[in-house]
């Protein structure tokens, strides 16, 4: 009896989030479930963004991102800076 594999390197969700984090496809072209993971990966990443002292320190790590998924990043970082600004 042979067992087939769940997942090939393609189907697995890891994989899959791995390649929009690393700017190989577009977010828009996978899944919901597979956005809703990306997006605490971007928060993360928006939070390391703004951590960064003086604005062109970090235009600098933003110009480091992947231009997929750059946009994502910055309006998340732009969403954290606005809720932090209130407080």
């Amino acid at each position: 009896m042979t067992i087939s594999a769940m997942w090939t390197d393609e189907t697995r969700p890891s994989k899959r989030i791995e390649r929009i984090l690393r700017g190989k496809i577009r977010m828009e072209d996978e899944d919901e479930g597979i956005q809703s993971a990306c997006r605490k990966y971007i928060y993360d990443g928006a939070v390391s963004i703004l951590a960064i002292e003086g604005k062109e320190a970090r235009n600098k790590a933003l110009s480091r991102v992947p231009v997929l998924i750059r946009p994502y990043i910055e309006m998340e970082a732009r969403r954290i800076y606005e809720l932090r600004k209130k407080k």
